[in-house]
């Protein structure tokens, strides 16, 4: 079986519908593009327009792009395997953190993996996750047995 873009659903979420504009074009500066991502990644996904890199448009026309509050029911969506909330989480108060966090776990599969970017958050929510590590990089697992408990610190 072969892999194919065809094989996954992508939605790109924010709040601003002019971030999601910004977002639809995938076109990143000389600056933006350096930072953090392979020179492989750039090749294989990326087409250089001298300035500016563009977004293989096969993979930004796989995304859905939504505008959506992460305060919100996550139903809509159905249930993910992934599910990438990078720095976004450190704008909300502990308390907000943990209910988002257990919104989330609703909408994982079994063992599904959260992602909120290289800072630890994990005592806000351990009842639904478990914290694992990759270099300097967290990642939290869906737990089997959820209880779904909102508790803060």
């Amino acid at each position: 079986m072969s892999v194919s873009l065809k094989n996954f659903d992508f939605f790109a979420t924010d709040i601003s519908s002019h971030v999601l504009e910004i977002a639809k074009k995938g076109r990143y500066d000389k600056i933006s593009i350096m930072r953090g991502l392979n020179e492989q990644y750039k090749i294989d996904y990326f087409l250089n327009n001298g300035s500016v890199w563009t977004i293989n448009p096969e993979i930004c026309n796989a995304v859905k792009f939504l505008k959506f509050n992460l305060m919100d029911d996550y139903q809509v969506f159905g249930l993910f395997d992934i599910i990438f909330c990078r720095y976004v989480l450190i704008y909300f108060s502990d308390e907000l953190k943990t209910e988002i966090a257990a919104k989330m776990n609703y909408s994982l599969l079994d063992n599904g993996v959260l992602f909120t970017g290289n800072y630890v958050i994990y005592d806000l929510f351990r009842n639904n996750y478990d914290a694992e590590y990759y270099g300097n990089m967290s990642y939290y697992i869906k737990k089997k047995e959820v209880t779904n408990e909102i508790t803060c610190c």
